[in-house]
């Protein structure tokens, strides 16, 4: 992450065209092809998504699920005509990942249901927010105030996000 957000910051990833010679060899599986094709296009694809608003950690989720997306797609791309571009094609991969991924519930991402629900029938709500309490040297009533407010901001705004 760090060497795509040192290149982001510098600029890199611009270059003007595509040797399709380069894009047959990523398509023929040939390593070289895949070194140079990442080295070019990684950086790229960080700033396209860094550009969209998404955090350094975000953006380079997108450029391996976009890297995982062209492996396996590449073969698709031809240049059938002078207008099309390697770039444009990939810049429409790395988009559609950035709204794939905005559409993904936050409980989808967690790989578990987001129950911000309490269950007070259990006791655990008790148990719990005592436990934290002596680790952090706080009264359990401080923890569960605060668990309240947490929760009550995450159901604001998982509900402005469900309705957007």
């Amino acid at each position: 992450m760090a060497k795509l957000e040192d290149d982001f910051r510098e600029g890199k990833g611009y270059e003007q065209t595509t040797d399709m010679g380069l894009i047959y060899q990523a398509q023929s599986r040939q390593t070289q092809g895949w070194v140079v094709l990442a080295d070019l296009y990684m950086p790229m694809v960080y700033r396209w998504s860094r550009q969209k608003g998404l955090q350094p950690a975000d953006a380079s989720d997108i450029v391996q699920q976009v890297f995982a997306k062209l492996w396996s797609s590449i073969h698709q791309f031809s240049k059938a005509s002078p207008n099309d571009s390697f770039r444009a094609w990939l810049r429409t991969i790395t988009k559609n990942e950035i709204l794939n991924n905005a559409r993904t519930p936050p409980e989808a991402l967690l790989g578990e249901p987001l129950n911000v629900g309490e269950n007070r029938d259990s006791g655990a709500d008790e148990e719990r927010p005592r436990d934290v309490a002596m680790d952090l040297g706080l009264s359990a009533t401080a923890v569960r105030q605060a668990r309240f407010r947490v929760v009550s901001f995450l159901r604001k705004e998982l509900g402005a996000f469900n309705k957007g």
